[in-house]
């Protein structure tokens, strides 16, 4: 509940502060957070990965740091959202390579686009909504149920549907065959359901649904990111990766999410501090790894 009201209190403030001021006690809060929180650790983690192994420990803190104040900044961007015109939005969007969606939208195929929690995600969300594609995101039950509807009216203020990652599979199977453009996220697994696989040289346990879902449907799979520019917001969109069927079915899920992780590294590199994923992908890989060998050592 007190994640609730940080949220509700969050947005008040959000109403009458300048947005230099908002962004600027979003970076302090996330500063804060970074120095008191248990989870900090699990963020050393992940920004080690990208780094890489030999980073002296400082810069691995400071990059940990940064992304704190950016998972603020993301959080930030979406109290506001009800209250930020889509006109505004617009003004500030800067897009590459919106012709592939526009493309799958066209040819009523269907698509799944997919990102990671790179900088102003929520934002993004919202200015490929705004679009009037058919869009359909996809988000986790959240508890308490209050904040759970609450992040849903925020995330849905201008229009956008999105459904439980609890709801039947066949349905979201069915809308995307209609031609539905399917938004999901391509680093956090929050079924439970994930694969472990390389990342940045490394095995990290990540999200497969999207994958598989675009090799049944048989639609392409797009991945896009957004960063923030001192002038407002760059969004890319990749080339769609189209399943290789001659692979068979889980051959051409590797293969979508082997590519799709390519994309999303390079995003990474590129704005390293945007990246705000607090799950520790590389962490849980090793513990599940190590689950598993109990489990084998168990059985014999």
């Amino acid at each position: 509940m007190l994640t609730y009201f940080t949220f509700r209190l969050a947005a008040f403030l959000a109403q009458y502060l300048p947005e230099r001021w908002g962004m600027a006690l979003a970076r302090g809060l996330g500063s804060l957070i970074y120095r008191l929180s248990p989870v900090a650790a699990a963020g050393r983690d992940n920004a080690r990965h990208v780094l890489g192994a030999d980073t002296d420990p400082a810069s691995v803190s400071q990059l940990a740091k940064r992304m704190f104040q950016n998972r603020l900044l993301a959080y930030y961007d979406l109290v506001r959202l009800p209250r930020l015109p889509l006109e505004e939005i617009n003004q500030r969007v800067i897009f590459e390579g919106l012709e592939h969606i526009d493309q799958a939208v066209k040819e009523k195929r269907g698509a799944v686009v997919v990102s990671g929690h790179i900088g102003p995600i929520e934002t993004m969300i919202q200015a490929v909504a705004a679009l009037d594609y058919p869009l359909l995101g996809i988000a986790e039950h959240l508890e308490p149920q209050r904040l759970h509807t609450y992040m849903m009216d925020l995330r849905t203020a201008h229009g956008l549907h999105i459904i439980s990652t609890q709801g039947p599979l066949l349905d979201i199977y069915r809308r995307i065959k209609r031609g539905e453009v399917l938004l999901s996220a391509a680093d956090r697994d929050s079924t439970g359901t994930g694969v472990i696989v390389d990342f940045f040289g490394a095995p990290a346990w990540v999200p497969d649904g999207y994958a598989r879902l675009a090799v049944r449907a048989d639609v392409p799979l797009i991945y896009g990111v957004c960063h923030r520019e001192t002038n407002g917001l760059d969004i890319k969109i990749y080339p769609p990766i189209y399943p290789n069927h001659t692979l068979g079915k889980k051959g051409a899920t590797q293969e979508l999410l082997r590519q799709t992780l390519h994309f999303m590294e390079q995003a990474i590199r590129r704005h390293p501090e945007e990246w705000h994923l607090s799950t520790p992908v590389w962490q849980l890989a090793r513990e599940k790894r190590a689950n598993m060998e109990e489990i084998k050592e168990t059985g014999q």
